[in-house]
C-alpha cells in the first residue's frame, strides 16, 4: 500500500516542537523580515500564511510590502537597513521579483547570518561542502519529510527532475552529503536531458521540481519508488468556484499504485517549507544571541565578507572610469539646486538668488540653466527609506554641477530610520571624491586649501557597521590605492598651478598603520613627480595644534588627508576663519561637482522659529567655489572680495535672532556691494585698516 507522506502533519509536528524550544524567556522575540515586492497574489497568499506560523512559533513577523515599481538600489537599501536592524534576525525576500530587479544582487545583498531562505551564495557554498548553514527552506523540508517517515536514503538513486538555485540544485547538494538523510546517488535531469524517462525510472527516489503540471507519469516510474511531488501549479477547472485547482508536477492518480511513498498537492511539501523557514528563523536567533566563540566569529566573517567583495568590486570601477568634465567647451552648463532640509531652503536660496545675478547675461542666453531638485528632505528620504531616493539621484546626475543646502542625518535614537548621511551618499555616486577647502584670514598670514578625501575612510561603511554581540561593536575603515591616488595628486596639481611650494599630509599612521599607513605611503611617491613642492606629514592630533599655533600655521599651504581627518580640521580652520558659517565646501569628482555649506540643517533654528535669521555666508561662499569651478573666476573674485568688505564693515549684524539682520539682508548687503562699481577701492581700505589694527 502506498504511503502518502503527509507535509501538513509533519510541519504540524515540527511547529509544535518549535514552539516549545521558543517558549524560554528571551529579552526580545526572534525576528523574520518579509519582503514583498508587487501584487502576485500567491505571493501574498504565501507571506499571509508564513505570519500566521510566526505568530504560532513566537517570532516576530516584519512585514515590508513595496511596490512593484521599486528600484533596485531602493530595495537594497531597504535589505542594508534590516542586516544592520538588531531585532531582525532573519530576512526573507519574496520571489519572484519584478523583471526590472537584478534578483540575484538582491539575495547578495542579504547579510548571510540572517538568510534564512538559504539562497545566498556563501549560505550555498557552506551548503556544497558540508559546513553547518542555513538550509534552503523547501529541499530541507523534503528531507525533514523523509527522516519522519523512515525512508532510507543511504546507497539510494535519487533523480531530481529540475535544476533551479532553489529547490534542483541544493536538492541534490543535501541528499549527497554524508549524512543520515543523504548519501544517496544523486542524477540531476532537467528539460536538455536526452531520455528522461529512462533516467527517471532508474530512481529510488524522484524528486520533481520542474514546474509543469503532471510532467511526471506513470511510466516513469519504478515500481516502490519514493516520489516527492514539488511543483504547484493551476489548472483550469470549471467545476469548482475558483475556476482551477493545484496540481503537482507528477500525475498522482496515476502514479499512486505504483510508488511506494508519494507527496500529495496540495499538503505535500508547501507546509514543510514554512515550518523549515520557522526553524531556520529559530536557529538563526539562537546563533545571533549565543555566548559560542566560534559561532560569533563564524558571523562576523560571514558579514565581513560581502563587504570586501563591494570594495574590490569599487576598486575595479575606478581603474576603469576615464570620463571627465570641461566647462570651456559646454555649450550648456546645468546648475542644480538641491534646498535640502532644516534652514537649508533658507540659505540655498540666498545662495541660488546670487547665482542668477552674478550669471544674469549667460542665463539670459542659455548657456546657464537652473534646476530645482526637490526631494532631498528628511522627510522625503525616510520615506523612501533611501540617502538619495533614485529619482532625486537621476535629477542630479542629468547636472553639471550642484548647489546643495544643509541636510538631517539620522542619529540613532531619534524618529528617522537609519539612513545613511546624503552628503555620504552623494559623494559616493557622483564620486566626488575631492573635498576642497579654502580657509583666508589675511592678518594671520593665513591662506590654506585642504584636500579631503570624500569617498571612503571612515565615513565610506558608517551604515556598515555591525555588533559582534552584545559587547562588541565594529566599524570599517577603508583606504583604496586608486581613491588615495586620485586626492593627492589633485592636492598636488593644486599646489603647482597655483604657484604653491609646500604640500602638507595629514594622517595617524605611526598607530593606524595599514589604512593611514597606505595613504602615506601614496602620498611620499606621488611627492617624486613634483621635485619643486615640499611634502611633509603631520600626525592628525598635533596638526590640530598646529593650526591655533601662531609660529607655525602662517607656513601651511596645500593640506591633503582622509575623509575623517579632513572633516575635523576643515571645521577647526572655518572656525579660525571666523566660523564655521563662513566657509563653504567644494566636491570635485572628475564628472560631477557639488558645492555646500560646511554646516548642518541647524534644527534647533527651525524648532525655535529662528529659520530666516540663519547666516548663508557659508552657503554664499560654496556659490563662490562653484563659480570659480565652471570658470568665471571674474565673478568668483568679485564674489569674494563683496564677502570680505561685508564681513569687515560690519554694516549690518548677523546673530542668528530677530536682535539681528535677516538672512535673506545679509545676502542683499553682499549683493549691493558686489554691484558696487567702488568694490575694490572698500575691499583694498577694509583690508589696510584690519592689518593697522592687528600691527
Amino acid at each position: 500500500m502506498t504511503t502518502i507522506l503527509d507535509g501538513k502533519a509533519t510541519a504540524e509536528a515540527i511547529i509544535n516542537q518549535l514552539k516549545s524550544e521558543n517558549s524560554s524567556t528571551h529579552d526580545r522575540p526572534p525576528g523574520l523580515a518579509v519582503v514583498l515586492v508587487g501584487d502576485n497574489p500567491a505571493s501574498h497568499a504565501y507571506v499571509r500564511t508564513k505570519k500566521t506560523m510566526c505568530a504560532r512559533v513566537g517570532i516576530q513577523s516584519l512585514d515590508y510590502q513595496l511596490p512593484a515599481t521599486v528600484s533596485q538600489s531602493e530595495l537594497e537599501s531597504l535589505i542594508h537597513d534590516l542586516n544592520g536592524n538588531d531585532h531582525v534576525d532573519g530576512i526573507l525576500v519574496q520571489l519572484p521579483l519584478p523583471k526590472h530587479i537584478d534578483e540575484a544582487m538582491v539575495i547578495n545583498t542579504i547579510s548571510p547570518t540572517k538568510d534564512v531562505d538559504g539562497f545566498h551564495p556563501y549560505t550555498v557554498g557552506q551548503l556544497l561542502i558540508g559546513t553547518p548553514t542555513f538550509r534552503p527552506c523547501t529541499p530541507y523540508g523534503v528531507v525533514k519529510l523523509l527522516e519522519h517517515y523512515g525512508i532510507e536514503t543511504t546507497g539510494k538513486h535519487a533523480v531530481i527532475v529540475g535544476r533551479s538555485n532553489i529547490v534542483g540544485k541544493p536538492m541534490a547538494a543535501l541528499l549527497v552529503q554524508a549524512s543520515a538523510s543523504g548519501n544517496c546517488t544523486v542524477t540531476i535531469a532537467h528539460s536538455k536531458t536526452q531520455d528522461l524517462p529512462s533516467i527517471v525510472r532508474q530512481a529510488d527516489i524522484v524528486v520533481a521540481a520542474i514546474g509543469k503540471p503532471h510532467f511526471i507519469t506513470a511510466d516513469m516510474i519504478q515500481p516502490g519508488a519514493v516520489v516527492i511531488d514539488v511543483g504547484i501549479n493551476k489548472v483550469s477547472d470549471p467545476s469548482v468556484a475558483k475556476g482551477y485547482r493545484l496540481v503537482g508536477d507528477v500525475d498522482t492518480e496515476a502514479v499512486l499504485p505504483i510508488a511506494s511513498a508519494i507527496t500529495p498537492v496540495p499538503g505535500g511539501v508547501g507546509p514543510m517549507t514554512v515550518a523549515l523557514l520557522m526553524h531556520n528563523t529559530l536557529e538563526a536567533f539562537k546563533q545571533r544571541t549565543t555566548t559560542d566563540r566560534a559561532a560569533i566569529l563564524e558571523q562576523a566573517c560571514a558579514r565581513f565578507r560581502p563587504i570586501v567583495s563591494k570594495q574590490l568590486d569599487r576598486v575595479d570601477r575606478l581603474l576603469n572610469t576615464s570620463e571627465t568634465s570641461d566647462y570651456s567647451a559646454k555649450k550648456t552648463i546645468t546648475i542644480g539646486v538641491c534646498y535640502g532640509d532644516g534652514i537649508g531652503p533658507e540659505i540655498c536660496q540666498q545662495a541660488q538668488r546670487f547665482l542668477a545675478h552674478s550669471l544674469r547675461d549667460s542665463v539670459a542666453n542659455g548657456r546657464i540653466k537652473f534646476s530645482v531638485i526637490d526631494g532631498l528632505t528628511i522627510e522625503n528620504r525616510a520615506a523612501h527609506k533611501q540617502a538619495i531616493p533614485d529619482s532625486v539621484l537621476a535629477q542630479l546626475k542629468a547636472c553639471d554641477v550642484i548647489l546643495k543646502g544643509p541636510t538631517t542625518t539620522p542619529q540613532t535614537g531619534d524618529q528617522w530610520p537609519n539612513i545613511e548621511s546624503a552628503n555620504v551618499a552623494m559623494r559616493r555616486e557622483l564620486d566626488l571624491y575631492a573635498c576642497v577647502r579654502p580657509i583666508r584670514v589675511p592678518r594671520l598670514g593665513i591662506d590654506w586649501v585642504l584636500y579631503r578625501e570624500n569617498t571612503e575612510g571612515a565615513y565610506m561603511l558608517g551604515s556598515h557597521g555591525f555588533h559582534v554581540d552584545p559587547t562588541v561593536g565594529i566599524d570599517f575603515k577603508v583606504t583604496t590605492r586608486p581613491g588615495s591616488e586620485r586626492l593627492i595628486r589633485a592636492a598636488f596639481e593644486h599646489a603647482k598651478t597655483t604657484g604653491r611650494s609646500r604640500v602638507t599630509i595629514v594622517t595617524k599612521s605611526n598607530i593606524i598603520k595599514t589604512t593611514d599607513g597606505l595613504f602615506s605611503a601614496i602620498a611620499k611617491e606621488i611627492a617624486a613627480d613634483y621635485p619643486t613642492i615640499q611634502c611633509d606629514e603631520w600626525y592628525i592630533d598635533i596638526m590640530t595644534a598646529n593650526l591655533i599655533n601662531p609660529a607655525t600655521q602662517s607656513k601651511f599651504q596645500v593640506l591633503a588627508m582622509p575623509n575623517l581627518y579632513g572633516d575635523i580640521l576643515s571645521d577647526e580652520a572655518a572656525q579660525i576663519q571666523g566660523g564655521v558659517g563662513t566657509a563653504g565646501s567644494a566636491n570635485i569628482g572628475d564628472r560631477w561637482a557639488m558645492f555646500e555649506a560646511v554646516h548642518g540643517s541647524a534644527p534647533r533654528m527651525i524648532e525655535e522659529n529662528r529659520a530666516e535669521y540663519a547666516d548663508p555666508s557659508s552657503m554664499i561662499k560654496a556659490a563662490q567655489l562653484l563659480l570659480s569651478h565652471i570658470g568665471y573666476s571674474k565673478e568668483a573674485d568679485q564674489l569674494e572680495q563683496a564677502m570680505t568688505v561685508c564681513s569687515l564693515e560690519k554694516r549690518l549684524t548677523l546673530s542668528g535672532h530677530s536682535d539681528g539682520c535677516t538672512g535673506a539682508q545679509w545676502a542683499d548687503y553682499i549683493m549691493e556691494t558686489y554691484d558696487d562699481p567702488q568694490l575694490s577701492s572698500r575691499y583694498t581700505t577694509g583690508l589696510s585698516t584690519l592689518a593697522a589694527s592687528h600691527s
